[in-house]
């Protein structure tokens, strides 16, 4: 099973007092080959705080991260935890 995730590059995020902009989103897509299709994805970040999405038709899932603290932690149901940490800026 395949976890890929990507937090930006829509140009949406939150300027901070730096200058410097903070995505406040997170996609991916969940895969064994092919995309899994309505399957439970969960995020959890440095605090404890949950958020959970179910894929589309096409694997696809989107988090809004805007309150949370990254690393975050992701998790599909039945596929096992898998750790995101967030760089400053992302590349994809």
């Amino acid at each position: 099973m395949s976890l890929f995730s990507c937090g930006g590059g829509g140009g949406g995020g939150i300027t901070t007092g730096g200058g410097t902009t903070t995505p406040t989103g997170l996609s991916g897509t969940v895969a064994t080959g092919k995309p899994l299709a309505s399957v439970a994805v969960y995020l959890k970040d440095s605090k404890g705080n949950i958020r959970s999405t179910i894929t589309d038709a096409n694997g696809k899932f989107s988090f809004d991260t805007t309150g949370l603290t990254p690393p975050f932690y992701l998790k599909t149901q039945g596929y096992g935890l898998f750790f995101l940490h967030r760089p400053k800026i992302w590349d994809c």
